[in-house]
């Protein structure tokens, strides 16, 4: 993954950069409303890891503050349930990062699951077997 990276590429320039001197931020996966997801490597471990963060928009520092307590208390349910069960994603941490003119953002350390996104197997159904 070297080379320089275009703020389009990645718009929180987290590439590179070593988070809470746990995780390498290696690339970033996708962008959706809610937030971005980046691979990163839990360096102690040497295992890939997805990085969730939070993207606030909200101008209103109570929607803001209520919108943070959401994402702390999900990251809290996800932590439990994945203790409990191989099932789903694997919960391993939380906390803030700076990302510069966006401000610090939330980010939940999760399991890599490898493989197609949502996005991708949806796409392929609904072509059809034929991929038409």
């Amino acid at each position: 993954m070297g080379g320089p990276t275009s703020q389009r590429t990645d718009p929180l320039g987290l590439i590179g950069r070593t988070i809470d001197g746990r995780y390498e931020v290696t690339r970033l996966v996708d962008e959706g409303g809610y937030g971005y997801v980046y691979a990163a490597t839990r360096i102690m471990w040497d295992k890939p890891v997805a990085l969730k963060l939070f993207k606030s928009k909200a101008d209103d520092p109570d929607k803001l503050a209520e919108a943070k307590r959401a994402f702390i208390a999900e990251g809290a349910v996800l932590n439990e349930l994945s203790r409990k069960t191989t099932a789903i994603v694997q919960s391993f941490d939380i906390g803030v990062v700076d990302c510069g003119e966006a401000g610090e953002l939330l980010y939940m350390a999760l399991e890599w699951l490898q493989g197609r996104t949502l996005k991708e197997v949806l796409d392929q159904e609904a072509r059809g077997p034929d991929g038409e």
